[in-house]
């Protein structure tokens, strides 16, 4: 990214701007990846999800998750987070992990 930041100096102003712009949008993930997953979890109260299965539901909610270049090992390490937080209950199943929300 700074060296992204760097080349755009050598640009016109114009396109400096826009390429500066893309920069910054760059480095903001969108707010709210942990509560479109606890609130994937909630709707499927009675039901545990993998991390795969969250994925997909975030999908076909429309969540935008180009922004993550590993977007399933983020929903994983989230989903550990709110495990650890006891909002959620993992349960392992040899390789396969699934989580179920308990509340907040």
């Amino acid at each position: 990214m700074l060296a992204l930041g760097s080349l755009a100096r050598e640009l016109d102003k114009e396109k400096q701007q826009e390429v500066l712009s893309e920069v910054a949008a760059a480095r903001r993930k969108p707010a709210g990846l942990t509560e479109a997953i606890s609130e994937s979890l909630r709707q499927m109260l009675h039901q545990s999800l993998s991390a795969n299965e969250v994925r997909e539901w975030l999908e076909k909610e429309g969540f935008d998750l180009s922004e993550y270049s590993q977007p399933l090992a983020t929903i994983s390490v989230t989903l550990g987070r709110l495990a650890k937080s006891r909002r959620v209950k993992a349960t392992r199943k040899g390789r396969n992990v699934t989580h179920q929300w308990i509340g907040d």
